[in-house]
């Protein structure tokens, strides 16, 4: 049901202390951060939300790259159960609410959804219930709650209107939208769900509970980035910490007071030290959003990062043996599968630097896999034994243990296995964002190996 909210919302103008510094934004979020019931998301179009429980008020905050946004929402002794933003809104249930129906107690929820940017709002009344804190999740067109019973997925219309219920086998805890993918994942206890439709299907298993780190990105609870591609999730790299963020091809997560950026295949490549203790990090647009304890929020430019630098080449040019080369599996890290021609990520299980056009025989003969047996699948799982080998193409070698790597064709973003009139095009609507371009298709799209994908590599391309 849809209230009118005159009596029962206020705009506040809060003094949020802001302080700008160079390429530094800094938010004072002190008082909200110490207050009852404080929680924070991530919006991976570009913005971070945050609220809590000020003087029985409820106090939210949006910052996105155009600035600090506030709303304050006066419950009137109603529990805050969960709060979830995506999209410039902010939506937050209340519970604490009964009602008798045919002799029997009806539980209901108060839905409340702000639109910063319309400055408009509405409250839904709902007879239903909900699973817990994280059992919230606003999306582009709708909301999603966890019923208490943790098997019970109900799709909502901003309006308060049911469009439709999801069962899942395992009992679910937590809700994510990703708004720049328009995904919803629905974490159980070891794994997590892509809910997709009307449907669930399982990603396999994680750590949970997950957060989100960027456009088809999410970190387990222990530290485990993963990238979701399609309807499978592939692991990326670990970091120390619960939360990260993923901007292009870098990760920016932190370890006690200094933030670092990590290339995908888990090399350091630059830091910054903030002097206070980061409790956790956020994408906002292309920039890093840095959370303190002490309650000082940071919107930081990647380019204020500095480079680390790298450790000195121990000297290779005398006879010695014992200073030759590696050339064995030691070289490409562990494993029984070594090249040398293609690059052999073990930590990441991909094979990349495979020229465009390359078949699956030319592969095979440049890969020593002695003891194992080899099969090929394209992007969408289909076995393939002939044609060429395309970036998202996995290569399963089955022997005295099993291994499965990915493989990535420098400029093949469809997974053809050449470059072409469909990969330029592709490249130039990511550029412009209208395109997704997720693991392995990111990695393809750095052509030229400088660590960036720019419009370098997109006239390298065009001259394919």
């Amino acid at each position: 049901m849809k209230k009118c909210l005159a009596a029962v919302i206020a705009v506040l103008a809060l003094a949020l202390s802001c302080i700008k510094a160079g390429a530094y934004t800094y938010y004072d979020i002190s008082r909200l951060q110490m207050s009852g019931d404080f929680r924070s998301c991530t919006d991976s179009s570009g913005g971070i939300f945050l609220a809590g429980m000020v003087d029985s008020d409820l106090e939210t905050v949006y910052i996105d790259a155009s600035g600090a946004y506030e709303f304050l929402f006066e419950p009137f002794g109603l529990e805050l159960e969960s709060f979830s933003g995506s999209f410039g809104k902010v939506g937050a249930v209340f519970g604490g609410t009964e009602l008798w129906q045919d002799g029997n107690i009806i539980s209901q929820l108060k839905v409340l959804i702000y639109d910063y940017i319309a400055q408009t709002a509405d409250v839904n009344t709902l007879s239903a219930t909900i699973g817990g804190e994280n059992c919230f999740a606003l999306g582009r067109d709708k909301y999603y709650i966890i019923q208490d019973d943790h098997r019970t997925i109900n799709a909502y219309s901003l309006s308060g209107k049911l469009q439709f219920s999801v069962y899942s086998f395992y009992p679910v805890y937590q809700l994510i939208y990703d708004s720049a993918a328009d995904r919803i994942y629905a974490a159980y206890d070891g794994g997590v769900y892509l809910l997709e439709g009307k449907s669930l299907y399982d990603l396999g298993g994680i750590e949970t509970p997950i957060s989100l780190s960027g456009r088809s990105m999410i970190t387990s609870r222990s530290g485990e980035v993963f990238a979701v591609n399609g309807r499978r999730m592939d692991y990326v790299c670990s970091v120390p910490a619960s939360s990260c963020a993923v901007i292009g091809n870098r990760i920016y997560y932190s370890d006690g007071s200094t933030l670092y950026a990590m290339s995908r295949n888990g090399e350091v490549l630059s830091s910054l030290d903030t002097d206070s203790d980061i409790y956790t990090v956020f994408p906002c647009d292309n920039r890093v959003g840095t959370l303190s304890n002490g309650g000082e929020l940071s919107i930081i430019e990647t380019n204020e990062l500095k480079a680390v630098p790298k450790p000195t080449q121990p000297d290779t040019s005398s006879s010695s043996s014992s200073h030759a080369p590696q050339t064995s599996s030691e070289y490409n890290g562990t494993g029984g599968i070594i090249s040398s021609l293609y690059s052999i990520d073990n930590s990441r299980m991909t094979v990349s630097g495979i020229k465009p056009q390359t078949t699956i025989a030319v592969f095979k003969s440049n890969v020593d896999y002695s003891g194992y047996k080899a099969q090929f699948k394209n992007y969408d799982g289909n076995i393939k034994k002939s044609g060429n080998v395309g970036t998202g193409f996995t290569a399963e070698f089955t022997g005295a243990d099993y291994q499965c790597y990915t493989l990535i064709v420098p400029g093949d973003l469809t997974g053809e296995g050449n470059i072409n009139s469909l990969d330029v095009k592709k490249y130039m609507q990511w550029l412009c964002g209208k395109a997704e371009l997720d693991f392995p298709f990111f990695d393809a799209a750095d052509i030229n190996g400088d660590g960036l994908c720019d419009v370098l590599d997109l006239l390298i391309a065009a001259k394919q």
